[in-house]
């Protein structure tokens, strides 16, 4: 189903001397878009004029001041986005990979992400596996720490996680950034994937 983004606005103290004089600056400012199934979106802007902010906001983990996200359906109540829903999920792929890479190995990393599917043992390695394949990663990465992995096998870890929960939306933070141009070549097919789906689709800052 898709995405509703209405009138979102969201602000934050500003930084600086003021910080604390209760002073805030506005990052969103009634934000509207309609995000469609089966589509890529590439959110495109300057740096600071609130693209992060936003998969923020549409992934669940930054709550607007003002405005919703929303199915186009009505949600059940309590439910107010995305990412609350039981029927469509979104899983967000930071710009900076070690932001959200924090398990001792990379087994680790993707126990934690599957862990609320209710999947088998034996469905949960399978889905491993395919992960790590899709994303050109050999299966010994598993018992490695992520942090100590290179930029791009970080960057490529942090989305096969993603991948593996088979996500309805996919939000992915310049996800080109450390990686090289065969991998840039892997990830475009990959996202291609995402093209005609029923339910969900890409947003790309």
């Amino acid at each position: 189903m898709p995405v509703i983004v209405d009138r979102v606005t969201l602000s934050v103290p500003s930084p600086g001397p003021g910080a604390d004089s209760g002073v805030r600056r506005t990052i969103l400012e009634r934000v509207s878009h309609r995000f469609e199934d089966g589509t890529v979106t590439l959110v495109i802007g300057r740096t600071g004029s609130g693209k992060s902010t936003l998969l923020r906001v549409l992934a669940g983990l930054a709550d607007p001041d003002e405005g919703s996200v929303r199915l186009e359906s009505p949600l059940p109540a309590g439910m107010r986005n995305s990412r609350q829903t039981g029927n469509l999920r979104a899983e967000l792929v930071f710009q900076y990979p070690e932001q959200q890479l924090f398990a001792r190995t990379v087994q680790g990393e993707f126990d934690y992400s599957l862990r609320g599917l209710g999947l088998s043992k034996e469905a949960a390695a399978e889905r491993v596996r395919q992960a790590i394949r899709a994303v050109g990663l050999e299966e010994e990465v598993l018992g490695r720490s992520p942090l100590l992995l290179s930029g791009g096998e970080k960057r490529k870890v942090a989305l096969a996680t993603a991948l593996a929960t088979s996500p309805d939306w996919l939000l992915l933070d310049e996800p080109t950034a450390a990686l090289d141009g065969g991998s840039v070549r892997w990830l475009t097919d990959t996202l291609q994937t995402y093209r005609g789906r029923d339910c969900g689709g890409v947003v790309i800052v």
